[in-house]
């Protein structure tokens, strides 16, 4: 079985929130153009982190809990739908975020490189928006995963975004981490978001990850890749350059297209012995 821990200092993966923001939008547009989206969006997100506690208890399966959501939001808003526009409202939803959901910048080769493998564990330290751990369960059924927040509001924008994109089953554990790591079950994998400036937040990951594990650090600012490369100085393993460029538009006319360089994202791959 490969094993995995992956670090990506910078947070390069896909953009949840603008997916779902986009999916809203459709829904909107279609069933309540009538209403200004600002306050669509409030009761949108008010009854996703009702649904979300309800999912977790087990008291209703996610596609009834995003149904029932919609039906809450319409009735607040005075707007009187039938069942099946309910049922439509839910549904355009979740189409809408799956055919607006695209990998940010280096992300394919990311996630290519930590290749999970049935029935693995991963650690999201540093869970930010929950953009690895979701990614990670939508890979396979039998994959688990463990988002480590610190943040109150990151871990709460966390656990709407695994309700609504169909992981209600991250686990999210609000503390400080190294501190927080301990007692937690021993993962095949470890993502590491926010830099390897804590050594021992580094040594305490390193220590838990299950022999064989392969460790894939990624940096764009110059501060994390340096240390970066120190930890491949002093580890080994391989390290790779990407750039990426996207036309863009210059001059006023907006007809003439060069390249737009993006910044170079560092890739570091290491397997734990």
């Amino acid at each position: 079985m490969v094993r995995a821990a992956l670090f990506d200092l910078d947070d390069t993966l896909f953009d949840h929130h603008r997916s779902a923001g986009a999916a809203l939008a459709r829904v909107h547009e279609r069933f309540a153009g009538s209403v200004a989206f600002e306050q669509f969006e409030a009761h949108h997100i008010r009854y996703l982190e009702e649904m979300h506690i309800e999912v977790l208890a087990g008291r209703i399966d996610l596609d009834e809990a995003r149904r029932e959501r919609f039906r809450r939001v319409f009735a607040a808003l005075g707007l009187e739908m039938s069942d099946e526009q309910v049922a439509g409202a839910a549904s355009a939803y979740r189409s809408g975020y799956l055919a607006e959901r695209r990998a940010m910048d280096g992300a394919a080769a990311l996630l290519a490189a930590l290749a999970p493998r049935q029935g693995d564990l991963l650690w999201d330290v540093g869970l930010g928006a929950g953009s690895i751990a979701i990614e990670w369960l939508l890979r396979h059924p039998s994959l688990k995963a463990i988002g480590i927040e610190e943040d109150a509001e990151r871990a709460a924008r966390a656990a709407r975004n695994a309700a609504a994109l169909g992981t209600p089953d991250l686990r999210i554990v609000r503390g400080r981490a190294p501190e927080a790591l301990a007692g937690l079950p021993a993962p095949d994998a470890v993502f590491i978001g926010g830099g390897l400036g804590d050594a021992k937040l580094f040594e305490a990951a390193w220590v838990a990850l299950k022999p064989g594990g392969r460790l894939i650090a990624n940096a764009v600012s110059l501060g994390s890749e340096a240390k970066l490369i120190q930890q491949f100085q002093h580890n080994g393993g391989e390290l790779t350059r990407i750039e990426i460029a996207k036309s863009g538009a210059v001059g006023r006319s907006g007809k003439v297209f060069v390249w737009r360089p993006a910044a170079p994202i560092i890739q570091w791959r290491v397997t734990k012995s």
